[in-house]
């Protein structure tokens, strides 16, 4: 065994302030955490899983000698992940098979520690989908919005024709971030005009999420972790900007606990 303070691994992307946040507090805490930047692998970060026996381990080496091995994380926050970078040189075959191994190398590492997540990224992907999420939503009593998933201009026109009296918005089925090189730009909700739908022929190249606004009077942010609930009121209609995405402008927000009802 190599012996290593235990410690909290944080697994995310140089582009996300939130985990700057949570550092702070994790050094005010004094608790002991190793940050891995997904894009830092595999070509700053290394990765070594061995087994020998009853003997098993998984490392990751960072630059200027930090190391966290497998069987001393305490618990992993799963926050945001980027892809993996590889050389400029390599051609298309090659970083196709560089990807491959290397997330068949850090999801199997994922799988096999024992520690406690938030959250899992197998159970993030499930949750992620937002098919599944509307639908799981509506099966257990909620009410939904008019919603339309589609790649077909004509039906992305008809439901915006039968539901603009309403509003119409629009948001990504997938992640939230775009990157581009270094750098990156979030994709927020957004709603739709009419001169906005006359580029409608694009939705065919990616399918778009379209969705009947729903006029609120703050948002609610719930979190769970175990048995603990962390409901949270987000007052985003006191700033224009944040009106139909809160996260716009969400630390000039007012931010409360909210008593959610018992049933």
């Amino acid at each position: 065994m190599i012996e290593q303070e235990a410690r909290v691994l944080v697994v995310s992307t140089k582009l996300d302030p939130h985990v700057d946040i949570i550092a702070s507090k994790l050094n005010e805490r004094k608790i002991p955490f190793v940050r891995f930047n997904t894009e830092d692998f595999p070509l700053e970060v290394s990765a070594t899983v061995f087994f020998d026996g009853d003997n098993q381990e998984q490392i990751l080496d960072f630059p200027n000698g930090r190391r966290i091995v497998g069987s001393e994380v305490l618990g992993v926050w799963y926050r945001r992940p980027a892809h993996f970078r590889f050389p400029e040189n390599f051609t298309p075959s090659t970083r196709v098979f560089a990807e491959q191994e290397s997330q068949a190398t850090i999801r199997g590492v994922w799988e096999v520690l024992n520690c406690v997540w938030v959250n899992h990224p197998e159970r993030n992907r499930a949750a992620e989908l937002k098919i599944k999420q509307l639908k799981v939503a509506s099966s257990v009593g909620l009410e939904i919005p008019r919603t339309l998933i589609t790649n077909s201009p004509e039906d992305a026109t008809k439901f915006f024709k039968k539901t603009r009296s309403k509003g119409v918005i629009i948001k990504r089925l997938g992640g939230g971030i775009m990157l581009d090189g270094d750098q990156g730009s979030v994709i927020y909700t957004s709603l739709v005009s009419e001169d906005r739908m006359k580029s409608a022929e694009n939705i065919r190249f990616t399918p778009a999420l379209l969705q009947e606004y729903v006029e609120k009077e703050l948002e609610l942010r719930i979190t769970i972790v175990g048995d603990e609930v962390f409901p949270c009121e987000i007052h985003s209609q006191s700033n224009e900007k944040a009106r139909v995405d809160w996260r716009k402008d969400t630390l000039n927000l007012t931010h409360r606990i909210h008593n959610l009802p018992l049933t």
